[in-house]
């Protein structure tokens, strides 16, 4: 078993409502600043920026993205935990599957 640093875990989210808004504020937070990186990275590229800034924005560009993405597979499994209709509907699909079989004594 590896040993992971994990940063978020679903199941120390204090209560179903504070969980699923912190993993939502993760997602978007993401997909921004993978956004931002990619805009930032084309502004220096149309504007010819210096070629001492070049190394920062690359930095920038691709350790931003990665710092801000590092909770997201936590904030996935808090979004999918706290759908109860699929678990249902996964519990009964599966409960479906099972093979009917008679009481071994008879009953």
């Amino acid at each position: 078993m590896r040993n992971e640093r994990v940063l978020y875990k679903p199941e120390l989210a204090a209560g179903h409502g504070v969980g699923t808004a912190r993993a939502r504020a993760v997602m978007i937070t993401a997909v921004l600043s993978v956004i931002v990186a990619a805009a930032c990275c084309i502004c220096a590229i149309i504007d010819h920026a210096p070629l001492a800034a070049a190394p920062l924005v690359a930095l920038m560009c691709i350790a931003g993205p990665m710092f801000a993405v590092r909770e997201v597979p936590g904030a996935l499994a808090e979004l999918r935990m706290n759908n109860p209709d699929k678990a249902l509907a996964r519990f009964r699909r599966r409960l479906a599957e099972l093979p009917e079989t008679e009481h071994p004594l008879g009953l």
